[in-house]
C-alpha cells in the first residue's frame, strides 16, 4: 500500500494547479480540477467494489454504479488520451454521472456539471486543449491520487480534498471567509455542539460544505453508522455543485442541499409549511453582508425576526435569527461564526442581542484569534445558542491568543480545541481566560457583549535589573551632558 504524508499531499496538490499557471486563474482551474478528482475517485471505488466487494453501508452506491460503461471510467479515457478528443470524453463521462449519481442517487433537482466545459475555448485550442487535459490526467493518475489507500487511517481523498479546498481559498479569498472554513475553526465549532447518532445537522450558508463535512466526522462511527441526515443551503450556484461534490468525496450519501437564498426563500419547510427545525445548526457565513433582503424580510411569514430586524446594512443577525428559528425546541443547539461587531453594535442589533439574552437562548461567547480566515485578518467570535438551557449565565472565554503561526496566518491547533471545549464544558472561570456572567451582571453592561468586559486581562509585571537600569540612567546622563555643552559652543558663536 502507498502511503503519502501530508507534506507530499500538498506537493501533490500544487503540481496539480501548476498544470493551468499562466493559462487560468486559480479560481477557474479549481473548478476544471475537482469534476475530474470527482472522476478519478468515482472510477477507483468502481473498480474497488467490482474487485473486493463493498461493506453493506456502501450497498446503495455500488447498485447505483453497478451498469456504468467502461468507457464512463478515468482509466478509460487515460488510455485513450493519443486519440485526441479528451474533452469530449470528459463532458461525457461526468454528464453521465451527472444522471446517476447526483440526479438518480442524491435526487438533486438540479445538474452539477452542466456549468463546466472541458471543449471550452479557455482551455485553448483544440491541439492546446487536449495538451492541457492530457497534462492533467497524467497528474491525476500519480501515487498520491490513488484513493484507495489511506494515510494513518484517513482516505486519501479526505486529505487530498482538505488540501486542495485550502489552498483555494487562502491563494484567492474565495468567496471570503465562508467558502471553506479553516479545519481549526470548523473542528472547534464541531466540539461545540457535539452531534450523536441521529441528529439532523443543517447549515444556512454551506459554502463548499466542509462545517458540515467536520461535523458530521465528530459522530462516533459516522462513517460505517449512516445514523444522521445532512442539510444545507447555498446561494452560490457554483458553490452548491462543489458542496455535492464535496458530500460525495467524503463518503456522505444522507444529505440534501438546496440552492437558493435563505432569506427570501427557506429551502426546507414542514408538510405545514414551516421552517424546518434541526438538532445541530453550524453555520461561518459571510461576515456583513449588505442588501441581504431588509424588505421581504419585514414580511417574513416564518417569524423569523419577531425579536428585532436586523440592519439593511448588514445580515450577521438575520443570519443568526434565522438559524435559531430553524433550531429544534428540545434538542437545538448551534454555532455560529461572527464578527466581533455582533457583540456591541447599537440599533436594532442591540435590541436583538437584548431579546435573544432574555429568552435565554445564548450559552457562550468564544473569542478567536485574528487572522484564521483567508479574506479578512479581523478576530472573530464563536456564538453558541441552546433551546435547552438549564441556568440564564453565559460563559465567555478569550482565545484570542490560542493560536499557532505559520506563513502571516494564524491556526488553532488540536490542544487549542481541547483547552477551549474542556472549559465550556465544565463552565470554568479561569483568570485571563474566561469567566461565567450571570444575567444581572450582563443587564449591568446594557447587554453588550464585548469581551474584554467580562475576561480580564493582568498584564504581566517583568523582572527589572535595577542595577543595569542605574547604569543604562547614568550612561544617558553623560551623553546628555555632552550635547548641551556641544549645543553652548554653538550659541556663542
Amino acid at each position: 500500500m502507498i502511503k503519502v504524508n501530508e507534506k507530499e499531499i500538498k506537493e501533490i496538490v500544487g503540481e496539480v494547479l501548476n498544470v493551468f499557471r499562466g493559462r487560468l486563474d486559480t479560481t477557474s482551474s479549481f473548478y476544471y480540477i475537482l469534476p475530474l478528482i470527482f472522476l478519478k475517485y468515482i472510477s477507483d471505488l468502481n473498480y474497488k467494489m467490482k474487485m473486493d466487494g463493498v461493506a453493506y453501508e456502501h450497498s446503495r452506491i455500488k447498485e447505483a454504479l453497478s451498469n456504468v460503461p467502461e468507457d464512463m471510467s478515468f482509466y478509460s479515457i487515460y488510455s485513450d488520451i493519443r486519440e485526441g478528443s479528451i474533452g469530449e470524453r470528459i463532458n461525457r463521462a461526468l454528464h453521465f454521472y451527472d444522471d446517476v449519481i447526483f440526479h438518480s442517487f442524491y435526487k438533486c433537482d438540479r445538474s452539477i456539471f452542466n456549468d463546466i466545459d472541458y471543449t471550452s475555448d479557455r482551455l485553448g485550442s483544440r491541439k492546446d486543449r487536449d495538451v492541457l487535459l492530457s497534462d492533467l490526467l497524467h497528474a491525476l493518475n500519480s501515487k498520491g491520487f490513488q484513493f484507495n489507500n489511506y494515510n494513518n487511517g484517513t482516505p486519501s481523498i479526505e486529505l487530498i480534498c482538505k488540501a486542495l479546498f485550502e489552498k483555494i481559498a487562502f491563494e484567492t479569498n474565495a468567496r471570503g471567509s465562508d467558502f471553506y472554513t479553516p479545519y481549526g475553526v470548523s473542528a472547534l465549532l464541531s466540539e461545540l455542539v457535539l452531534p450523536v447518532e441521529g441528529d439532523s445537522i443543517y447549515d444556512p450558508a454551506c459554502g463548499s460544505g466542509s462545517l458540515l463535512l467536520s461535523t458530521i466526522q465528530k459522530i462516533p462511527n459516522s462513517n460505517k453508522l449512516q445514523g444522521y441526515k445532512v442539510y444545507g443551503q447555498e446561494i452560490l450556484k457554483s458553490s452548491w455543485n462543489i458542496s455535492y461534490i464535496n458530500m460525495f468525496l467524503h463518503g456522505v450519501y444522507e444529505c440534501e442541499i438546496k440552492w437558493g437564498d435563505v432569506f427570501i426563500n427557506p429551502q426546507f419547510q414542514d408538510h405545514k409549511g414551516e421552517l424546518e427545525k434541526f438538532d445541530v445548526v453550524v453555520s461561518n457565513p459571510p461576515f456583513s453582508v449588505s442588501n441581504w433582503g431588509y424588505e421581504e424580510a419585514s414580511r417574513d411569514r416564518f417569524g423569523r425576526f419577531a425579536l428585532g430586524m436586523p440592519p439593511q446594512s448588514k445580515a450577521d443577525y438575520a443570519f443568526i435569527l434565522h438559524m435559531i428559528a430553524s433550531m429544534r425546541d428540545h434538542t437545538g443547539r448551534m454555532a455560529v461564526v461572527v464578527p466581533h461587531g455582533v457583540l456591541f453594535r447599537g440599533g436594532n442589533e442591540a435590541l436583538i442581542r437584548q431579546n435573544l439574552i432574555k429568552k435565554n437562548l445564548l450559552d457562550a461567547v468564544i473569542g478567536l484569534p485574528e487572522r484564521l480566515f483567508a479574506s479578512t485578518n479581523i478576530a472573530t467570535v464563536i456564538l453558541i445558542f441552546r433551546k435547552n438551557k438549564v441556568d440564564s449565565n453565559v460563559l465567555f472565554i478569550d482565545s484570542t491568543m490560542l493560536f499557532e503561526n505559520s506563513k502571516g496566518r494564524n491556526y488553532i491547533t488540536d490542544e487549542n480545541i481541547k483547552k477551549i471545549s474542556e472549559v465550556f464544558y465544565e463552565r470554568q472561570g479561569l483568570d485571563n481566560f474566561s469567566h461565567v456572567a450571570c444575567l444581572s451582571e450582563i443587564e449591568a453592561n446594557d447587554y453588550n457583549l464585548n469581551i474584554t468586559r467580562y475576561v480580564k486581562r493582568t498584564e504581566k509585571v517583568q523582572d527589572m535589573d535595577l542595577y543595569s537600569l542605574i547604569d543604562e540612567q547614568n550612561k544617558l546622563q553623560e551623553e546628555l551632558s555632552f550635547l548641551e555643552k556641544e549645543m553652548k559652543s554653538y550659541i556663542r558663536f
